[in-house]
């Protein structure tokens, strides 16, 4: 079965959220939330983007993001990309940290980047 195609567009805003390979714990303490933000803004930077809201879980992660230039899929095989790299060298680990491909819910109105935003910082 084929994987369905993500919706992009310039502007747009996305509630994006990737977990561990079998629900296993990514971030194993600060040091590792400190180099994924650190990630984050530097794709951010890269890419042209911005974060509106983020929460880092022991197994997962929350981003609000906007993609002024309809690239979420780059933003997010950036920080994927490095992170994982990250954790690997530095825990001497191999192989998949995420559990498949993220998941990337279009925000289309005002009402749900509120919701969604209050969602994420809770």
């Amino acid at each position: 079965m084929a994987r369905r195609y993500r919706i992009v567009f310039c502007g747009a805003v996305y509630h994006v959220m990737a977990r561990g390979n079998r629900k296993q714990p990514i971030f194993l303490d600060d040091v590792d939330r400190r180099r994924f933000l650190k990630i984050v803004v530097s794709a951010l930077e890269k890419f042209g983007g911005e974060c509106f809201a983020y929460c880092l879980m022991d197994n997962h992660f929350h981003l609000v993001i906007h993609t002024p230039r309809a690239n979420i899929a780059d933003v997010m095989q950036h920080i994927d990309g490095l992170f994982t790299q990250y954790e690997n060298w530095r825990h001497e680990t191999t192989g998949h940290l995420l559990e498949g491909r993220y998941t990337g819910l279009v925000i289309d109105d005002t009402r749900y980047l509120l919701n969604a935003i209050g969602y994420v910082l809770r």
